[in-house]
């Protein structure tokens, strides 16, 4: 096709999401590495960090 600079039947790259909700939306939904997103992501490291505290003041008071 004449004038145009993408292929018809490949298409191109998309050039993502425009509007602030479709931002939010991509920011909240898309996958980091294979099936974890990055709320996934957050909540781990967050239980991870209050099971750190756990055990340090387990520690402190002899249980561990």
């Amino acid at each position: 096709m004449q004038g145009k600079r993408v292929c018809r039947n490949h298409g191109g790259a998309s050039c993502g999401a425009k509007t602030p909700e479709g931002k939010k939306r991509r920011d909240n939904a898309r996958l980091v590495h294979g099936r974890e997103t990055r709320a996934l992501r957050d909540t781990r490291k967050h239980k991870l960090r209050e099971l750190r505290e756990l055990e340090a003041v387990m520690a402190e008071i002899g249980m561990i």
